[in-house]
Order: C-alpha cells, then structure tokens, then sequence
C-alpha cells in the first residue's frame, strides 16, 4: 500500500508540474491565432488608417470629423462597443463628439467612455 501511495503521490506531482507547460502551449496556439488573424486583417486596416490620415477633420472641419466618427463607428461597434454621438450646440461650430462604451464584468469598475473625434 505504501508503494501506490508514492506512485500516486509522484504522479500528482508529475500533473502538477506539468499542467503549466499545457497552459503555455495553449497560450502559444492562441498567441498564433491571434497573429493569423491580425495578419489576414491588414489591408483592410491599413487601408482604414490611410483614409483617417489622410481627412482633414481638424476641431473646426465639420464634415471631415463626422466622416471619420462614421468610418469609426461601425468598428467599435464590431468590436462591443455601443457608440453614440454627444451633440453640441450650433453656435459652437463643432461636430461633437463619438463617445464608444464598453462594459466591463461586473467586478471591474465600469470603464471611462473612449472619446473620438473630440471638439
């Protein structure tokens, strides 16, 4: 009786030390995913990023910040967010500005709004 109790003792030791090597093989396979799935996304965000670069949407160009706060919204919200746009007053001859919000679990602090395309 003895024996199998250290053979079983050695053997949850094995798993023990063990299981951290599976979590980082886990942790590689999703580390790889994530990298074919970035590099298949590419084109389309840089093609994204040079269309945002290249609008004039400085604070004062209306229309160029409500063109860039529409290419933008629909990719928060592919992502989670829930998006909408704080109006501002005519005479203050501004866009207004997109606010992003995503909820985090219920044991985080609910997350500050993302900002885009501020006045």
């Amino acid at each position: 009786m003895c024996l199998s109790k250290k053979i079983l003792g050695s053997l949850g030791l094995s798993v023990f030390l063990l299981a951290p090597l599976a979590g980082a093989q886990a942790s590689a396979a999703k580390d790889q995913q994530v990298s074919q799935y970035l590099a298949s996304q590419k084109a389309e965000q840089l093609s994204l990023l040079e269309r945002l670069v290249n609008t004039h949407s400085g604070t004062l160009n209306i229309e160029g910040v409500l063109k860039v706060g529409k290419w933008l919204e629909p990719e928060f919200q592919a992502a989670g967010f829930t998006t909408r746009w704080i109006e501002l007053p005519a005479a203050m001859q501004r866009a207004g500005t997109l606010v992003a919000e995503r909820k985090g679990p219920w044991w985080h602090k609910p997350p500050s709004p993302v900002a885009m395309c501020a006045t």
